[in-house]
């Protein structure tokens, strides 16, 4: 069996085993099968250990995607985390991890919705992917035990939010409060005749 090692350790073993001490004053060429490693090598391997490297599209790419076959074909008509499960003992989801990318690489075998899908950019610009995330009854974002974004991710999320509903890309909720002032207006000794004729006069 051929074992394929560095050259500095076949010229290591030719010059203690193989060559007479008499011939290892000369210079010598090593012919061997060997794993020519330099630096420029040795660095995309340490890369590829890390994992993958990521690098997310902007928001422009990242709209195009959300319009093209390849995102139906992947997703459908559900939103993007729908079908994501994440990986926890007991019955209670703890939180989120932290984030999902350390040093450029994604660090975890089961990324968050976001990261794992590098087209997917979360940017005020990017209407369609925000929506997902919004709770259609308040406009509230989804809490990150539903939707698995990591922290970080999901404190993006809320600025992109923000953001985009101060830009005008999104639609500002605001809580519908309606009061019942009869039991004020009966300990004020008002009725509505006194403030019907009250508000036409500030109307006049």
């Amino acid at each position: 069996m051929i074992r394929a090692i560095s050259t500095n350790a076949c010229k290591q073993i030719l010059h203690d085993i193989v060559i007479p001490k008499a011939v290892q004053q000369r210079p010598i060429s090593v012919t061997c099968i060997c794993l020519a490693r330099d630096e420029a090598n040795e660095r995309v391997v340490r890369d590829a250990r890390k994992g993958i490297e990521y690098k997310p599209a902007d928001a422009e790419t990242s709209k195009r995607y959300l319009a093209s076959k390849a995102y139906r074909e992947t997703y459908g008509d559900d939103v993007v985390w729908k079908h994501y499960r994440r990986n926890f003992r007991g019955h209670i989801a703890p939180e989120t991890r932290l984030t999902c990318v350390r040093k450029g690489f994604i660090s975890t075998g089961n990324a968050c919705p976001v990261c794992r899908d590098q087209y997917l950019c979360l940017s005020f610009e990017n209407r369609d992917l925000l929506q997902q995330f919004l709770d259609p009854m308040t406009g509230e974002c989804l809490p990150s035990k539903v939707t698995g974004l990591c922290q970080q991710q999901h404190k993006r999320l809320m600025f992109e939010v923000a953001k985009a509903q101060d830009y005008g890309y999104l639609e500002k909720y605001f809580p519908l409060r309606k009061y019942n002032y009869s039991e004020y207006y009966r300990m004020a000794g008002l009725t509505k005749e006194m403030l019907d004729a009250e508000a036409e006069e500030m109307m006049n």
